[in-house]
């Protein structure tokens, strides 16, 4: 009765850490997709990958690639949208029934079909001339992560792989054969500060910090336009 948390109770508290103000022209229905979807793309993105953050994007005309698997999903659109607004290019997604949905985006420079590509070969073709270090796989289904393993520059040594969960098929994870990559893997539960099976407390207590940082960014009118509304 008296749990401060209770989802049916008139007043509930959240950390600071987790909780923005939304601009009037965007509904609670829209800012809902915010805490969860936005937010593990965020800590996927920015805490994981290390890519550049939007308020301090790449230059025009420098090319800073990335692949986004799963561009369709909740978590994968809102990655394909805050890369763009990081400036990264070329910005690669995979997807499949989806695909309407990933072009209406307008934050992909090449969107791939999975369903009648041989997706490495696609990728690469995408990339051209540049290298790729950095991936995120939203959904980690039909061999995701094995393709995105396939075009990844594991000769680099500094080439990274996030992951919103283990795959179940894979016999180990992190693959032992790829000691050159380095793997994470993204949870919300972290934004929170709250350790997991990816993040450990002192990394936790990083990303819940981060969180407050990005959550303050996202209050901005056309961040939460940009980012909230499908």
């Amino acid at each position: 009765m008296w749990d401060p948390h209770g989802a049916h109770a008139e007043y509930a508290i959240a950390p600071a850490t987790t909780t923005f103000t939304l601009p009037r022209n965007v509904s609670f229905e829209e800012g809902s997709t915010i805490p969860l979807a936005a937010m593990t793309a965020a800590l996927a993105l920015y805490q994981n990958l290390g890519v550049p953050l939007p308020w301090s994007p790449v230059p025009k005309g420098q090319s800073y690639p990335i692949l986004i698997y799963g561009g369709a999903s909740a978590v994968g659109a809102f990655a394909l949208k805050l890369a763009k607004l990081s400036g990264l290019n070329p910005i690669i997604t995979v997807a499949g029934n989806g695909i309407p949905f990933v072009e209406s985006l307008d934050a992909a420079d090449v969107i791939i079909d999975y369903r009648n590509s041989d997706v490495p070969s696609a990728v690469r073709a995408a990339l051209g001339p540049h290298k790729l270090l950095h991936a995120f796989d939203a959904v980690i289904q039909h061999s995701s992560w094995a393709h995105i393993l396939d075009v990844l520059d594991k000769d680099s040594g500094v080439a990274k792989l996030d992951v919103v969960g283990p795959p179940k098929e894979a016999k180990s994870w992190p693959p032992q054969d790829m000691a050159s990559v380095k793997f994470s893997r993204t949870f919300v539960a972290s934004a929170y500060g709250k350790p997991h099976t990816g993040r450990n407390a002192e990394e936790a207590a990083q990303d819940r910090d981060f969180a407050y940082v990005m959550y303050r960014y996202e209050e901005q009118k056309e961040v939460v336009s940009y980012c909230g509304t499908f």
